[in-house]
């Protein structure tokens, strides 16, 4: 069982690159950020995704 512990759909400040296609997410575009870890008790990690590979809707 997965434990997410933040999702959030944010603007980026910055260029990041897509942590699922590897494509670049843009300056001022918007992406999904989790936060979490694929099991209770494991270590947290954070990944960022594009709308191409998570659409966001609103």
């Amino acid at each position: 069982m997965s434990n997410v512990i933040k999702e959030a759909v944010q603007v980026a400040r910055k260029e990041y690159i897509c942590d699922d296609c590897q494509k670049p997410i843009e300056k001022r575009s918007k992406y999904t950020y989790l936060f979490g870890s694929a099991f209770k008790g494991e270590r947290p990690y954070s990944i960022r995704l594009c709308q191409k590979c998570k659409p966001i809707t609103e």
